[in-house]
Parts: C-alpha cells; sequence; structure tokens
C-alpha cells in the first residue's frame, strides 16, 4: 500500500480532495493532506506567509510517513511540491502535478500568470488586506474553477474560498538536477482549464518533460468534477 499526501492550490483548503481521498483509503492507502499557511483569512495579511513556510507545511506531513510519498499538488501547490522535493527528494517517491505550476528553476507563478493571456485569474485578481493579499472576483469563481461541477459542489466550494496570500506569487523556485530533478514526475492535464489555460499546462510540462501526461476533459477541480477518474489515475496508472 502506498503513502499520498495531498497539496492545495491557492484560495482552496485540504478539504477540497474530500471526494478523492476515501476512493484511495478504501483501497488500503494511507492519505495524508497540507494545509498551507493562510488559508484562515483572519491570517492571510501576515506578511510571513511565504514558499519557505509553504515548504515546512509539507514537509511537516511527509515527516509523518513511514516510507517514501507520492506527493500530490493541485494548481499553486505545484510550486510547494517542487521545493519541497528539492529539499527532501529521499522523501518523495514520485511527483504528482494536477492541472498545476510546474515551474523550472529560477521561475515564480508570475512568470507563467502573465504569459498565460487567455487564463481568468489575472484580471479577476483583488488586492486586498493591503496588497499582503489576492481575492477573486465572486461573480467569476465558477467561471474560473467549477464550470464542470455539480451545483452541490460549487455551493460548498465557493463557501470555503479564502483570501490568498501574495507573497508567494512571485518567489523564485531553487531546484537542482540532483535532487529535485532525479524524482519521477507525472502531470495531469485539464483540457477546459480556465485558470491555468491547457495551452500553458502543455507549455510547462514540455520545458520540463514529464514520466507520463495524462488528461481529463474538464475544469480547473478535477477533484469535484472528474475524482472517480482522477483517482483512478492516482490508483492504478502511477
Amino acid at each position: 500500500m502506498a503513502t499520498y499526501v495531498f497539496v492545495h492550490g491557492a484560495w482552496h483548503g485540504s478539504w477540497c480532495w474530500e471526494k478523492v481521498i476515501p476512493l484511495l483509503e478504501k483501497q488500503g492507502h494511507l492519505v495524508l493532506t497540507v494545509d498551507l499557511p493562510g488559508i484562515d483569512s483572519e491570517k492571510t495579511h501576515d506578511v510571513s506567509i511565504n514558499l519557505q513556510r509553504y515548504t515546512d507545511s509539507v514537509i511537516s506531513v511527509i515527516d509523518k510517513a513511514n516510507e517514501p510519498v507520492i506527493l500530490v499538488g493541485h494548481s499553486m501547490g505545484g510550486i510547494a511540491i517542487s521545493q519541497a522535493a528539492e529539499r527532501h527528494p529521499e522523501k518523495i517517491k514520485s511527483l504528482i502535478y494536477v492541472t498545476a505550476y510546474m515551474l523550472k528553476d529560477g521561475e515564480a507563478m508570475l512568470d507563467i500568470i502573465r504569459t498565460d493571456k487567455e487564463s481568468l485569474i489575472a484580471p479577476n485578481l483583488i488586492p486586498c488586506n493591503e496588497g499582503t493579499a489576492f481575492n477573486l472576483k465572486s461573480d467569476k469563481l465558477i467561471d474560473i474553477f467549477y464550470e464542470s461541477c455539480d451545483q452541490k459542489d460549487i455551493e460548498n466550494a465557493a463557501s470555503r474560498i479564502t483570501s490568498q496570500p501574495s507573497a508567494v506569487f512571485s518567489e523564485r523556485l531553487s531546484l537542482t538536477d540532483e535532487r529535485y530533478g532525479k524524482i519521477p514526475r507525472y502531470y495531469i492535464e485539464c483540457l477546459q482549464d480556465r485558470a491555468i489555460t491547457n495551452e500553458c499546462q502543455q507549455d510547462m510540462y514540455h520545458a520540463l518533460p514529464c514520466k507520463k501526461v495524462f488528461t481529463l476533459n474538464t475544469d480547473h477541480s478535477p477533484f469535484y468534477s472528474k475524482y472517480e477518474e482522477l483517482a483512478e489515475i492516482l490508483l492504478h496508472e502511477i
């Protein structure tokens, strides 16, 4: 049996994996989740919330496992799993990017966001907490994240969205071939994604080749819209 560690993306929390986790646990696997610093809306103004703290959070969960883990990151969670892999490659069996930012050494999320011209993220950002965090326009959440999701899931997710600390958007990753580069990478692309467009996803996994790329015909939130298919990939294809 394997140990999975799930890392959520921006504006979300570990709750977003709630439909996927039971399917893995039913097969006898251990599943651990990370709540990145700042998901509590009262703390998103904390200027000390940065990539280092994100990485520390991931490592603290990985350390609970008795074996190397399958580390899964969604969206912004991609930068956290990459940097965690650089720090402790011996603790990670494989890296799974679920329509996630998979950056090269020296890149920052903003570099990618600025080139992803069709993404709905940048035009719908609202700076808040004196610029230390971002919100998204509430009337655009479905378009950005949940176009293929059921109404009940949309309502549940939208009610739990929080502000997102902004510092991590501009921080550059520090990755090496000797550490990060030796861990097998897999990418799960989502064809209908309007947060990270499919063209952008393809640019990233062509620039940083993966062992295998899987395709889901859905939006930015496959953990709701295609959770059974997502779990099937995690269970049987990787």
